[in-house]
């Protein structure tokens, strides 16, 4: 990466048609292309399965 890259990972992006003013989505690659999932309750939140576990015991909580 640093070679290729000025170790940056905004510029990783850039170089491969990612980031501001691209029609491209890193987000929107992560969904249509790994396990990559929305929050089933409609936050928009994106990530991993993993991620998106914790991510619904820490902000959609029903607990309390």
């Amino acid at each position: 990466m640093a070679v290729h890259h000025e170790a940056s990972v905004a510029r990783l992006l850039a170089d491969t048609g990612y980031g501001p003013g691209s029609a491209r989505s890193i987000r929107q690659a992560a969904l249509d292309e790994t396990d990559w999932d929305l929050c089933p309750r409609g936050c928009g939140y994106a990530g991993a399965p993993a991620s998106i576990t914790k991510h619904l015991r820490k902000h959609h909580d029903t607990k309390g």
